[in-house]
């Protein structure tokens, strides 16, 4: 009897045990399933808040860069702007500049800028005293007697219209001048003037240049002597390559 007692009590000690195991067991099952769970849930929500912060920062980022984009763009129209403000006002003084340019032409060109015909001959009209163009390209013509006929005969010679001419008083005519130089190449030619180095026929100023290499009184005379008229002949001394300058004083 007392034999059946104890196996009962070992069994029901048995049982409790594997009862008390298992309740255990599935008790640490349930723990390790809610850390699991909580773990997991941790890891979502802190995946969560990363992406949230990347897209956070990246949309912060974007904007920034839009922002930028619109400030530069702004610069930029801005720029342009101002680079056809510059343009346009370049051009209106441009164009205001060749308004007072070609008003100035007009002034000063009185639309002469004929060409001369080709001089077929040395023999020139009694009055003629040369011709040159200015800077704006027009005819200035030298005469000695300023009359209708006599610029009507200079206008034909040459073949320019008179309308469209400007005379100036001459001294000396043509015929004269070329008459001179004649007399001083044929002298230097000779050797008969050797202190001279260069004689021409100056249209612009109606006269002769001759420049010497000698300031001798009687060197300048014979050379002096050549100008029937006087007055006629421009004479630049050339002293150690320093020029001066001596108009001859017209004959009495």
């Amino acid at each position: 009897m007392e034999n059946n007692d104890l196996k009962e009590k070992i069994r029901k000690n048995v049982k409790e045990r594997i009862a008390v195991s298992n309740i255990r067991e599935e008790f640490d099952m349930k723990i390790t399933n809610k850390r699991k769970i909580i773990y997991g849930t941790l890891s979502v929500c802190a995946m969560c808040v990363l992406c949230l912060g990347i897209v956070l920062n990246t949309e912060k980022e974007n904007n920034k860069l839009l922002s930028n984009i619109s400030n530069e763009s702004v610069q930029t129209k801005s720029g342009i702007d101002d680079l056809k403000t510059d343009k346009d006002k370049q051009e209106s003084d441009f164009n205001n500049n060749e308004q007072i340019t070609n008003k100035t032409v007009e002034d000063k060109d009185t639309g002469e800028n004929e060409p001369v015909k080709e001089l077929t001959n040395n023999t020139y009209p009694k009055s003629y005293g040369g011709r040159y163009v200015d800077n704006n390209g027009n005819n200035i013509v030298w005469i000695c007697e300023d009359s209708t006929t006599n610029r009507k005969e200079i206008c034909k010679f040459l073949g320019i219209t008179e309308s469209k001419t400007t005379f100036k008083t001459a001294k000396y005519s043509y015929n004269y001048l070329e008459e001179l130089q004649n007399k001083i190449s044929q002298k230097m030619i000779n050797k008969e003037i050797t202190f001279v180095t260069t004689s021409a026929i100056i249209d612009t100023t109606n006269n002769i240049k001759v420049t010497v290499t000698s300031n001798k009184d009687e060197d300048l005379k014979r050379l002096k002597e050549l100008d029937t008229i006087g007055g006629a002949i421009e004479i630049q001394y050339n002293e150690n390559g320093m020029s001066k300058t001596e108009l001859l004083v017209e004959k009495k």
